[in-house]
């Protein structure tokens, strides 16, 4: 969440850096190529404990990956006072 929004600052800054908001438009695209980059990366980690994939949803779009805490498989969560058998 925190990449999506930087995004706004990160702009502000390329357009006072070159003067021109005509380097925003590249901008962007390689700010969303990153992020969907960063996202499948997310979303294909595997669970320390089972070695299966943390998140088992893995086709676009990837919000579930970004916003799931709980291995889909075993339950590990990643807070460890979260951490409960079931």
């Amino acid at each position: 969440m925190i990449w999506l929004v930087a995004f706004i600052p990160a702009g502000w800054v390329v357009i006072a850096l070159t003067r021109s908001d005509a380097m925003l438009v590249p901008f962007s695209v390689l700010w969303i190529a990153a992020g969907i980059a960063l996202a499948r990366r997310v979303t294909e980690s595997r669970c320390p404990r089972c070695a299966e994939s943390f998140c088992e949803k893995s086709e676009m779009p990837y919000w579930y990956g970004l916003l799931n805490h709980r291995c889909q498989s075993c339950g590990l969560t990643l807070s460890p006072d979260d951490d409960s058998p079931q």
